[in-house]
């Protein structure tokens, strides 16, 4: 469905190109131009737009058809507010219209349709005085229906109490009482994540390491012939029409600084503002279309036809390669071929579970990978799957006593003690327990406040163990060796930030089983684990700890100059991320380490 979606994106693009260059050729009908100009514009600014990486990378994802729906709604509501804009009035059924477009992209994802409102706004304060006056009975009439058009569309939203109602599996902020619709309307739950003024000592630091990363993606998303074109239509999209071209710059300008001041995201999850700028690109595609337009149209006035025919050919064969090179560019970030990663975790984790295990897992890989294989293709229905990250909200246990009360056998209103520890508490002598990472959200909620329990590793995952419960670990290097020679040394290693985000999370389970066997006195395969774990990180911060844990290892065992080495590698990674005082402690070390061999 995303795909389909990103693909009538692309035509959309390609119509709003059309409609606004034929408006631009009437407007400068004098000018000599080439009969085939158009289509040639059309066709390189639509397949570069759908080329582009953000476009393309939600394309290929299914939440990035929410994003994509959204373009496709800006770009409709695009298609009527230029026609209305070239012919300086715009009819009543179009202004209902326009509203109408406006409220859906606002029930699909309000945070970017929001994006819009200074850009229409700044355009109203300019045409108001061109408003023909209304009638108190018109103007009635026209706020009624504007109104009726604003609660019809906002009545979709009944939808989700109405489903919450029936409990279905993913069922977050179970939403069928008017608070939790209201927060779960609002991303309430959200707000400590995206404002950014919650993190006001962290804000300069944040604030120049997204600048970064906003012009990088910004100048990465096209080849970088195509901004050269940018440039044109921008200087001949003004000369035109200077409304239209404030509109665009308005726009863009609300959608970078929205990202550069209001989302709050820390360095390894900057991709999530991928999502947010991607309105940005069928901008700067409009954009480049005009300027190819007008580009080729530069040699229509040349009076020698084989000067004009080299020139043109020449031009259109640089237009063609914007749209190879933008795809070849592009290719590899979006290239899934190799990616089957989440399926192999998700199968990996099954198997490391016993039967009628208790699984908390911790964050979306983990989670939705094994929620697919139970769901979707009716593994291991034995195996009860809770997600930590949500498990202490207050409706949490209703949600569990409504959709499998096996697990818990007390109400809200008999207990104090948090979900998570009541299941645990329940289930234990009757469900063995895992979890995914003891040190995310199951610290949080359980072991910071019951440091009496224990904790093994088993397959890639985590089993909780009780106080007084003797338990043998099977084999974790032929698990994790096989884990790695089926899923992480052949799949593509992919640059895509979010592609990354799974693999770096996989180095944990490498780094648990060199720290689990090190206490009991086995290293044999110490060096194979952080080998392996360190090949997974890209974080820098992660991996100088990760770095400088294994040297400490290395010195431990009195393999010197492995561990010089090591420590050196640490401090270079903890100089990057600007932990220099760890930087320092690391070349120390290293320093004694050499003065002693």
């Amino acid at each position: 469905m995303a795909s389909l979606l990103a693909s009538i994106g692309a035509c959309l693009l390609c119509i709003n190109l059309w409609v606004l260059l034929s408006n631009m050729e009437l407007l400068r009908s004098p000018v000599n131009t080439f009969p085939s100009v158009k289509y040639i514009a059309c066709f390189t600014a639509a397949l570069s737009f759908a080329f582009s990486n953000g476009y393309w990378g939600n394309a290929i994802a299914a939440k990035g058809g929410i994003y994509v729906f959204q373009i496709i709604l800006e770009l409709s509501l695009l298609l009527f507010f230029q026609t209305a804009v070239f012919k300086e009035k715009i009819g009543l059924f179009e202004f209902y219209f326009l509203m109408f477009l406006f409220f859906v992209g606002c029930l699909n994802h309000w945070p970017s349709q929001v994006l819009l409102i200074p850009a229409f706004f700044l355009f109203f304060i300019f045409q108001i005085r061109h408003f023909p006056k209304l009638t108190p009975h018109a103007s009635l009439k026209i706020t009624a229906t504007c109104l009726t058009l604003l609660f019809t569309t906002l009545s979709v939203y009944l939808y989700l109490p109405l489903r919450a109602h029936l409990y279905p599996v993913l069922n977050f902020d179970a939403p069928y009482t008017w608070d939790r619709l209201k927060r779960s309307i609002f991303r309430c739950d959200y707000t400590k994540t995206e404002i950014m003024s919650s993190r006001s000592a962290m804000f300069l630091h944040e604030l120049s390491q997204k600048s970064i990363y906003i012009s990088q993606q910004l100048f990465s998303e096209f080849y970088i012939f195509a901004y050269f074109f940018m440039l044109i239509g921008v200087f001949l999209l003004n000369k035109t029409n200077k409304k239209l071209t404030l509109f665009f710059v308005v726009l863009l300008l609300t959608i970078i600084l929205t990202n550069l001041f209001y989302l709050q995201v820390s360095q390894i999850e900057f991709w999530h503002m991928d999502d947010h700028l991607l309105s940005s690109n069928w901008i700067l595609g409009m954009l480049m279309g005009i300027g190819i337009h007008t580009f080729f149209n530069l040699f229509a006035s040349f009076k020698r036809p084989n000067i004009k025919k080299i020139l043109q050919t020449t031009s259109l064969i640089l237009f063609l390669s914007v749209i190879l090179l933008t795809f070849a560019q592009n290719f590899s970030v979006n290239n899934q071929k190799d990616e089957f990663l989440y399926y192999g975790y998700g199968v990996t984790a099954l198997k490391s579970l016993p039967k009628n295990s208790l699984y908390f897992a911790e964050s979306d890989y983990d989670c939705f990978s094994t929620l697919y294989l139970k769901t979707v293709l009716n593994k291991r229905p034995d195996v009860h799957l809770l997600l930590s990250l949500f498990i202490d909200k207050p409706y949490e246990r209703t949600l569990i006593l409504k959709t499998d009360s096996t697990l818990l056998n007390c109400t809200p209103n008999e207990t104090k003690n948090s979900v998570l520890f009541d299941l645990i508490k329940n289930n234990y002598k009757s469900h063995p327990i895992y979890c995914t990472f003891a040190n995310v959200g199951f610290a949080d909620l359980y072991l910071k406040n019951f440091k009496e329990m224990r904790l093994v590793p088993s397959g890639i995952l985590t089993q909780v163990i009780q106080p007084k419960e003797s338990i043998t670990s099977g084999s974790l290097h032929k698990t994790l060796k096989s884990f790695w020679d089926e899923y992480l040394e052949i799949e593509c290693e992919n640059p895509s930030p979010n592609q990354g985000l799974l693999r770096q999370a996989c180095a944990s389970p490498f780094l648990n089983a060199a720290l689990y066997e090190k206490l009991h006195g086995n290293l044999t395969n110490w060096d194979w684990y952080y080998s392996k774990a360190v090949n997974l990180i890209s974080e820098p911060s992660w991996l100088a700890q990760t770095w400088f844990a294994r040297a400490e290892g290395d010195a431990l065992f009195g393999n010197k100059l492995e561990a010089e080495k090591c420590y050196q590698i640490a401090a270079y990674y903890f100089a990057q991320f600007g932990q220099l005082q760890n930087a320092q402690v690391a070349l120390e070390k290293a320093k004694v380490l050499s003065l002693t061999s």
